[in-house]
This record gives structure tokens, C-alpha cells and sequence, in this order.
């Protein structure tokens, strides 16, 4: 009986390493019960950090479909704040000492309403149906803790990296580079 159980053990690592892209997303789908609850999702509350050369900053984003988007930075008691209410967009940067926002024009209004473009059903839903592709891209250790790396490369050429915990396939973490042109690309961590 334990010649069984051992190959059984010494195979499981095995056929863990046989994941594909499509096996991890469907198993994350799985646990957070598929599109089922992403449908009634109508607003959402993202935190993260974003490295602007070098330098690491919080960031909070709040967003309401269809076009609502509001993006803060708060560091050492200023922020940084923009927003965009699905026609116009505006900022203040406290950093240098605006009191009152700022109506955004050309291409930085245009850049506020690509962030807006509030996305609340998570892009693996229906993705290959949305024109997304995932590629599995191996495995990572982070604080001590196995994941799996995906890339999804959308249909509009943007790349996101995400990375699902090996055994529960949770969400970890997602990085991205900002649409937003006064984030100069800045990686973001959310």
C-alpha cells in the first residue's frame, strides 16, 4: 500500500508543473465564482503602489461604471489627486500647492478618459471573446509564498502581469504600466 501512496506523492509535483494558462485562470475563476458575481459589480475600490523612478508611492483609484474614475496619491500630507466624471477630466497636485482642480485638455483629458475606461468585470472573464490573450510564464516566489505568472496581453496591445497563488490560485498581485500620461508609464502594483 505505501508504493502507491509514494508514486502518487512523487508524481503530484509532476503534474502541477502540466498547468497551463488556461487550467490556472479557469481554477481563479472558479474560486471567485466565475462572471456569476462580477455582473452585479457596479463601482470598485483599488489600492496599490506605483513606482515612478524609483520611488515607490501608494495609490487608491476609485471607479463607477460606465465612465467614473478617480485616481489619488497621498505621501507625506499632500496628494495628488485627478478624476474624470465621463466627459471631463481634472487634477490638483497638492504637491505644488494647487487648492482648486485643474480642467484637463487634449491629451492630458484624453489619457484621464483611457484610465476611466472602467473595466469592472476582471479581464479573464469571456477574455479569448474579448480578443485577450494569456500566456503562462512560469513560476515566482514572493514573501516566502509560490505563484504561477500570467500575462494577459488585451486586445488593444496592453500587457498586464498577474500573479496566482500555486495552491488556492488566488490573486496576488497585478502590474501594469499607467495609461495615464502625467504617470509618465509608471509601473503600477495593485
Amino acid at each position: 500500500m505505501r508504493l502507491p501512496i509514494l508514486l502518487l506523492t512523487l508524481a503530484l509535483p509532476l503534474l502541477s508543473q502540466g498547468q497551463t494558462a488556461d487550467d490556472i485562470v479557469k481554477r481563479y475563476l472558479d474560486k471567485i465564482d466565475g462572471s456569476k458575481k462580477w455582473k452585479d459589480v457596479k463601482s470598485m475600490i483599488t489600492k496599490g503602489e506605483y513606482d515612478y523612478g524609483g520611488i515607490v508611492f501608494p495609490f487608491t483609484t476609485y471607479a463607477k461604471a460606465p465612465s467614473q474614475y478617480k485616481f489619488v496619491v497621498p505621501f507625506n500630507g499632500k496628494y495628488y489627486a485627478q478624476g474624470y466624471d465621463g466627459n471631463s477630466g481634472w487634477k490638483i497636485d497638492a504637491f505644488k500647492n494647487e487648492t482648486t482642480p485643474t480642467l484637463l485638455n487634449g491629451s492630458q483629458a484624453r489619457a484621464m478618459a483611457n484610465e476611466a475606461d472602467v473595466e469592472l468585470e476582471i479581464p479573464f472573464i469571456n477574455y479569448k471573446a474579448k480578443g485577450h490573450q494569456i500566456k503562462l510564464e512560469g513560476r515566482d516566489t514572493l514573501d516566502g509564498k509560490q505563484f504561477y505568472i500570467i500575462t494577459l496581453l488585451k486586445s488593444g496591445g496592453e500587457k498586464e502581469t498577474y500573479y496566482f497563488h500555486s495552491t488556492t490560485y488566488s490573486l496576488y498581485l497585478k502590474k501594469s504600466i499607467a495609461k495615464n500620461i502625467e504617470l509618465e508609464k509608471a509601473l503600477l502594483d495593485t
